[in-house]
């Protein structure tokens, strides 16, 4: 069966409007757009490798089979071939295998010296600790030189909430300045109208956001949401350093930073970057108006991160409305990481400090709560169990008899009874 063809070409590019016309099967198509306030793109990337990583997971959660009109190098082809064949794998429920292709598919750009590499910077946790690992070479040979900030809008900052923007912009500069680091503001309707599958695939429209600067910088650094053994505990989610790296290629490389830390000690990690620990904002709430909110639970657990980690006079700084008691009881977790967080956060809350037994006992009830049904307690093994006792009375009433209709229910029973064992 042929598979319907999603394409995609560049509409017009400028210095502050990148636009995308994306034709598709119905409800699938229309205009991809990346816009600045600024004039931030003083050099256009000379492929549209950019387009094919903005689209290849949306196209591949539609069933369509993706085409670029337009050139994209081999090498990125090859890799987002492998990036959603990995995903049709891990979410076959989400993403079909589909064909990649491009009018013109050409090699690596000639390797020239460009700038530093770009980052996503949010002014988050993860976001710093990525700032400030590169900046201080502290991660080897994967140490780049930041030269490029980019701030989202379209995601925790919502489209045409100009005061949210106004605050947030404001606490990037003064954040990035200080590391001698550029600020370019980006607003994208990629999420709102290329996505179906947020959680799987934000990266990819990160990702392209920063492909679209590839003219001018040699790298994107990827600030990871958790360390190398966290996410062997982790689904499927949307930044996993496995493929990461497929969303770059060798000339220009997605860098995954921050495996090498749990996000504790990210936190712990910026006592010696005050500015970054001064204009932290962690907040996705809408009504946080580009600041922190300081009750929805990412901003209480950061709150006892700081806290913990013997921080908790930074907290009082970056979240001008602190955190309460009832809020650490309010907190509901909406991902399997959650809760790892707030257990590193009891292992180093001091046992004198006053928070500790309403964290624990928020912990243990979290636990609870996840913990699968014990056998004896599942319903459904409890009838299996009375249903083949009863059999076995019929089986030794009858043991004379070798008649199927004895011996089968016993039999169906008992694989039941194997099969809710595991």
């Amino acid at each position: 069966m042929t598979r319907p063809v999603m394409r995609a070409r560049l509409e017009r590019a400028s210095e502050s409007a990148i636009s995308v016309s994306v034709d598709g099967p119905a409800r699938t198509g229309g205009t991809l757009t990346f816009s600045s306030p600024d004039p931030v793109w003083s050099e256009l990337p000379p492929t549209h490798d950019f387009i094919a990583v903005s689209l290849v997971q949306y196209a591949a959660s539609e069933g369509c089979d993706l085409h670029v009109e337009g050139p994209v190098t081999s090498a990125q082809l090859d890799r987002l071939d492998e990036l959603q064949t990995i995903w049709s794998v891990w979410r076959p429920d989400k993403f079909r295998r589909i064909e990649l292709s491009a009018d013109d598919e050409v090699p690596l750009p000639a390797s020239e010296p460009r700038g530093g590499a770009v980052m996503g910077f949010s002014g988050g946790v993860d976001a710093g600790f990525a700032l400030a690992a590169h900046t201080s070479r502290s991660l080897g040979r994967m140490s780049r030189e930041v030269e490029l900030g980019v701030l989202v809008v379209g995601w925790d900052l919502k489209h045409g909430d100009q005061e949210a923007l106004a605050r947030a912009r404001a606490s990037a500069q003064r954040a990035l300045d200080a590391y001698g680091v550029r600020l370019a503001v980006v607003s994208t309707n990629w999420q709102q109208e290329f996505c179906n599958a947020w959680f799987m695939s934000f990266n990819s429209g990160l990702m392209s956001i920063l492909h679209t600067f590839s003219a001018g910088c040699s790298a994107a650094i990827h600030a990871t949401d958790h360390n190398y053994r966290l996410e062997l505990r982790m689904p499927p989610y949307g930044s996993n350093m496995a493929v990461n790296h497929l969303l770059g290629n060798p000339w220009f490389p997605v860098v995954s930073t921050g495996g090498t830390h749990r996000r504790i000690e990210r936190v712990e990690s910026l006592r010696d970057h005050p500015v970054l620990l001064e204009e932290l904002r962690v907040c996705y709430q809408p009504h946080a108006g580009g600041s922190n909110c300081g009750h929805c639970e990412k901003c209480v657990r950061t709150q006892l991160e700081l806290r913990a980690v013997g921080l908790g006079e930074a907290a009082g700084r970056a979240f001008p409305s602190p955190m309460t008691v009832q809020d650490v009881r309010a907190a509901t977790i909406n991902n399997p990481t959650v809760l790892m967080h707030f257990e590193d956060i009891l292992e180093r809350l001091d046992p004198d400090d006053e928070l500790r037994r309403p964290v624990a006992r928020w912990v243990q009830e979290q636990r609870s709560a996840r913990k699968p049904p014990r056998p004896d307690h599942d319903p459904r093994l409890a009838a299996l169990r009375q249903e083949l006792r009863e059999t076995r009375e019929r089986l030794e009433a009858l043991q004379e008899s070798r008649s199927w209709k004895v011996t089968r229910p016993v039999r169906a029973a008992t694989d039941q009874l194997r099969r809710l064992r595991g």
